[in-house]
């Protein structure tokens, strides 16, 4: 997952089914089925956290989003 910190493009090498963008509140901020490039410049910036999902594996990544 790079670059981290991002200033909304975030590239990630491996391959998943599914991601999920949280705030630090846990609120959901978007989802969707993965992709290799994810497009977060609508976002603020802040910290974020990335949950990527693969069957039952789950990562979660600190993101940050700053400009």
């Amino acid at each position: 997952i790079y670059p981290n910190p991002t200033d909304g493009f975030i590239y990630i090498s491996d391959t998943y089914e599914h991601y999920f963008l949280y705030n630090l509140l846990g609120k959901l901020m978007t989802h969707g089925d993965f992709n290799a490039t994810l497009d977060f410049r609508a976002y603020p910036n802040g910290l974020y956290l990335l949950n990527l999902q693969n069957g039952l594996n789950s990562i979660i990544q600190k993101i940050l989003i700053e400009r």
